[in-house]
């Protein structure tokens, strides 16, 4: 029989079962020379003989079996995972955007798995209910880009709360219950996995990867995005505060421009204030200033939360000789963990933050060439510590309303 034409020709499939090893076993055998195609079609396309087949298995005692080419295919599978994680942390590491390092990690993530076609990456927004897109790849131009809302007992917030992803293998078939058709829709997604990247304190947002076609996600796939959320968390830390620095700047600018500009004491304290509460995520801010260097009123100058708390709905400020005193020896941020128990404040100033529902504040001094001549509180539901960059950038940020506030005429104080 014909050795290029005849029947005994098999390709790689026939070829690979015929030994009894994988495809994969088989393209590295022909690789190394241990086993020569017979035939090659103008495609490329390779074909064997069952006399080299013969010739080969004599020469060979022992094949790898199906399981262990298996084996060897998921070996080189962790390998080449674990180069794609040290790639990316060589290239998200040192100062970058927040953008470039969410672009770089959905970038390695979508071309590291198999099931992978499109990538976002979606962080938690200042007020702690909604995701922004930070970075996506593979989406269509038409992708809706908008906060993407959440409540407090959805599956995307205990997702974010305990930190354990989210696993959508059919979005038409089989929905998870709450989820968002219509957004899915628009972006072509068939299928999904969504892994929470966790920060120090609360998880900053999600990794998503999907397919425009049902797919299953195994542990492989999910410890592997795990794994690179975790380096993307450790750069995102940097970027932030990065970022974060830059908010401050451009704060105090805007206090200076403001200042030339003309603008009132209590407009400058509110963007101090709306700046503030979205660098720290507090409840509550509050700023108080007296009313001139010789008497002992006080007033409040701005108020803030992410609801849109107003000065208004504040009861007058307490005449807390007690509060004003350690303002003066203090002259930086100190914490009241518990306001109900403190010590440092007169009972007339504890009921603000009781009637607020807020016990735990970070108070900063507004200092001026004189000294404290007023206050910035930033109020928490829970009992936070907040890091020494965002302590000093409040300490930034209160120094310059303060020496901004001295500069001011009197009428333009309030």
């Amino acid at each position: 029989m014909n050795g290029s034409f005849g029947l005994d020709l098999l390709g790689p499939t026939a070829a690979s079962r015929y030994l009894g090893v994988s495809r994969t076993t088989l393209h590295r055998l022909v690789k190394a020379g241990e086993l020569v195609p017979t035939q090659r079609t103008s495609s490329g396309y390779r074909r064997f003989s069952t006399r080299e087949l013969h010739r080969f298995l004599s020469m060979r005692t022992e094949l790898p079996s199906v399981e262990a080419a298996k084996s060897e295919d998921l070996l080189g599978d962790s390998l080449l995972r674990q180069s794609a994680l040290l790639d990316l942390a060589e290239r998200i590491c040192g100062p970058h955007t927040v953008e470039s390092v969410c672009m770089a990690a959905v970038t390695v993530a979508r071309d590291t798995l198999r099931s992978g076609e499109r990538g976002s990456v979606w962080l938690v927004d200042d007020n702690g209910e909604a995701l922004l897109p930070r970075a996506n790849v593979g989406y269509l131009s038409n992708l809706d880009v908008s906060p993407f809302a959440f409540g407090d007992d959805s599956i995307t917030a205990r997702a974010l709360r305990t930190g354990q992803p989210i696993v959508c293998e059919d979005t038409i078939l089989r929905p998870l219950e709450g989820s968002n058709a219509a957004r899915t829709l628009n972006a072509d997604l068939r299928a999904f996995v969504a892994v929470p990247i966790l920060g120090p304190k609360a998880a900053h947002g999600f990794l998503l990867v999907g397919s425009r076609h049902p797919a299953s996600f195994p542990a492989e796939d999910i410890g592997f995005l795990t794994r690179l959320t975790k380096l993307l968390s450790h750069s995102l830390e940097t970027a932030l505060h990065i970022e974060r620095c830059e908010q401050v700047y451009e704060t105090i600018q805007d206090l200076s421009d403001g200042l030339i500009a003309g603008r009132t004491g209590a407009e400058l304290a509110s963007l101090a204030a709306s700046a503030l509460g979205r660098l720290s995520r507090a409840d509550v801010v509050l700023i108080s200033v007296e009313s001139n260097a010789s008497d002992d009123a006080v007033a409040w100058l701005a108020a803030w939360s992410p609801r849109g708390l107003t000065i208004e709905e504040l009861p007058p400020v307490p005449h807390d000789r007690t509060m004003r005193e350690q303002l003066r020896n203090e002259r930086r941020t100190f914490r009241i963990d518990n306001i109900e128990s403190y010590r440092g404040m007169e009972h007339e100033s504890k009921s603000v933050g009781i009637g607020l529902g807020i016990p735990t504040w970070h108070v900063a001094p507004l200092n001026g060439p004189s000294g404290p001549r007023g206050a910035i509180s930033l109020g928490f539901k829970a009992r936070t510590q907040l890091s020494q960059p965002v302590l000093r950038s409040i300490c930034a940020v209160a120094l310059h309303l303060g020496l901004v506030l001295s500069s001011l005429p009197h009428e333009r104080t309030s």
